[in-house]
């Protein structure tokens, strides 16, 4: 996905897949099935963990420059 201010993509490899997510500035919300990604998400390099909401989505969203690295748990990996 990419957009004016976001860009977010899947960095696969065969050991693990790691959401991938920088903002140059303030966006709208980006919604992401949990069916997709998973309903966990191990934050990396510093980056908080994040769990989907009651409506199984997992929500990206910023008011200003940010970067973000999650692991997928091995349920939440598209094969």
């Amino acid at each position: 996905m990419v957009d004016d201010e976001a860009l977010l993509f899947l960095r696969e490899a065969p050991e693990e897949t790691v959401l991938v997510y920088a903002a140059r500035g303030p966006h709208g919300p980006i919604q992401l099935p949990a069916a997709v990604v998973g309903t966990d998400l191990a934050g990396l390099a510093g980056t908080p963990d994040m769990q989907a909401d009651a409506a199984g989505m997992i929500t990206l969203a910023s008011a200003e420059p940010t970067f973000g690295l999650w692991r997928l748990a091995a349920s939440g990996k598209q094969n």
